[in-house]
């Protein structure tokens, strides 16, 4: 189980709205919002292992790109021949 973050604002001279920005800041940057979204619906584990395997070959093809412009490879990327993106995304 994953450890959760707790998260206290405290109310002074009665302005709610500073609290609240306050609180929407902090959930930000601890995470929790992106925890929530992620946990809003269940996601079976094969579709989380293709989603997973999705993003790394959107990552690798962005990556594979910058390396090489319109002559070739960049120099200095250490790669020797240039290749392809794949067409699969």
């Amino acid at each position: 189980m994953s450890h959760r973050a707790r998260i206290v604002v405290d109310v002074h001279d009665g302005d709610v709205g500073r609290a609240l920005r306050t609180l929407k800041k902090l959930a930000a940057t601890t995470g929790l919002q992106r925890e929530t979204t992620r946990r809003a619906h269940y996601v079976k584990p094969g579709e989380a292992r293709r989603v997973k395997s999705r993003r790394a070959r959107v990552r690798k093809s962005y990556r594979r790109a910058a390396l090489f412009d319109f002559d070739g490879p960049v120099q200095g990327s250490g790669i020797l021949r240039r290749m392809p993106p794949s067409p699969r995304i």
